[in-house]
């Protein structure tokens, strides 16, 4: 959680919190304590009319209040379940890359000191890899898990050689400056073609590799490799003309939550204008356990300049679990909110039904006397229980339905409709419905007709 060392319990929200509970215990035990005053009229009253139907007199309310407790359960267990579906969607999709075994961190080599911060970049990789061990190492601009500028006024416009579309339907395309090893460090296949070399950092034959979605797009005849593309960018390097080398596969770059973009990779060489970018992201594959390397990866900057510190070092995984932290917290908060309404939902619903059944003792003990079955009682309060939790679950699901479009943009892969969501909370609380009401259906049918008849 972004900024987790500043919660704390807050004395104005537990005093909040403590003031509302006791308000309104207060005020629900106001009524019956009314009711039981000396002289009360319902106390004098309640002795003539022992009739059947007097069983109904507080049952409407009692009937209210378990609808409303579990409709509330069911659209915060609709806004919890669709959080945890879009949380295990989430973490389930394949980002593109291995996260695995890699080790991370961001290092800078600032003007005037460092001129040429790209052969810095070089440098330190071939130190890096000399660390037994190390599988590959290589620098990008940004990772994944941080992202990359939207597709905007900053990204350059990417159009195929002799092919430029109508100024009003170019495209734009992300750019990320790397060195050769990337894509092996980083696990990202090479479907066509081949990585960056070491004579690509010269700069004399300008060269790319674009991702898959890129050349669907823009080479839909054919393999693209030996094609040119041209970048345009005022910003960036002006115009460029270059020739694809590889197509690499997607990697969703600006979230997991987000669809894979047009991609462009650049060697990171003086030429390309990578050497513009002092500070970068390093990426190490390693044979074991990322973090057993932190203090070899730091000796190997010290060798180049003992006085350059490493910044975020962590593993690939970290990175990535640390962007799904929101949507984590999310479904956690939401599941805990759902699982007190279920909770609360099934007590009301046991609550109100014994009470109701309470008051019908004398009418259940007449229909035993007349001859009902016990088959008959338990359909009779089971039916009544089910119908005001079906009540509940329909205006529940109503309400779900209305709020939950509120949170569509916080979702992944799944609509705020979604019918296994909603069938999934149907199923449980109709589980918990049939329990809470199971026990008073038992009592019920336990009742001796004899001791029914003198009830009061």
């Amino acid at each position: 959680m972004p900024r987790a060392q500043e919660v704390a319990v807050d004395g104005r929200v537990l005093g909040f919190a403590l003031t509302v509970s006791s308000l309104t215990g207060l005020l629900f035990a106001l009524a019956p304590a009314w009711y039981s005053l000396p002289g009360h009229p319902g106390r004098a009253l309640h002795g003539v009319f022992r009739t059947v139907s007097q069983s109904g007199a507080g049952r409407p309310l009692a009937q209210l209040l378990v609808v409303g407790q579990v409709a509330l359960a069911v659209v915060l267990l609709t806004g919890g379940g669709l959080f945890v579906n879009s949380f295990w969607r989430l973490s389930q999709p394949d980002p593109g890359f291995a996260s695995n075994n890699v080790l991370t961190f961001s290092i800078e080599w600032p003007y005037p000191e460092y001129p040429r911060p790209d052969l810095a970049f070089r440098l330190l990789r071939t130190r890096l890899l000399a660390i037994p061990g190390v599988e590959a190492a290589s620098t990008g601009l940004q990772l994944p898990d941080r992202g990359l500028p939207m597709i905007d006024d900053v990204s350059p416009f990417v159009a195929r050689e002799r092919q430029p579309p109508p100024r009003g339907a170019r495209r734009r395309t992300s750019v990320l400056f790397t060195q050769p090893g990337y894509f092996r460090a980083m696990g990202i296949p090479v479907a066509h073609g081949r990585d960056f070399s070491e004579e690509d950092l010269s700069g004399t034959v300008p060269v790319a590799i674009i991702n898959a979605s890129l050349a669907r797009t823009h080479f839909p005849d054919g393999d693209a490799i030996g094609q040119r593309v041209v970048l345009e960018s005022w910003r960036l390097f002006g115009e460029s003309m270059l020739e694809v080398v590889g197509i690499a596969g997607d990697v969703q770059h600006r979230g997991l939550s987000r669809d894979a973009q047009p991609f462009v990779y650049l060697p990171r060489s003086a030429g390309s204008g990578g050497a513009s970018f002092a500070e970068s992201y390093m990426v190490v594959r390693t044979h074991r356990d990322p973090l057993t390397f932190a203090g070899a990866v730091r000796d190997a900057v010290a060798s180049i300049d003992p006085d350059r510190p490493v910044y975020d070092l962590q593993t690939l995984e970290q990175r990535i679990g640390e962007s799904l932290d929101r949507d984590r917290f999310s479904a956690f908060l939401l599941s805990g909110f759902s699982v007190f309404g279920v909770l609360l939902a099934g007590i009301g619903l046991y609550g109100g039904v014994s009470q109701i059944t309470s008051q019908r003792t004398r009418e259940i003990g007449i229909r035993i006397a007349l001859g009902a079955t016990t088959w008959a009682v338990w359909r009779l309060v089971l039916g009544q229980g089910m119908t005001l939790a079906g009540v509940g679950v329909l205006l529940g699901l109503g309400g779900a339905s209305v709020l939950t479009r509120f949170v569509e943009s916080l979702l992944f892969g799944v609509s705020p409709t979604d019918p296994l969501t909603l069938g999934a909370v149907v199923a449980l609380l109709a589980s918990v419905a049939a329990v809470a009401c199971w026990i008073p259906a038992r009592y019920a049918t336990n009742v001796s007709p004899t001791v029914a008849l003198r009830h009061e």
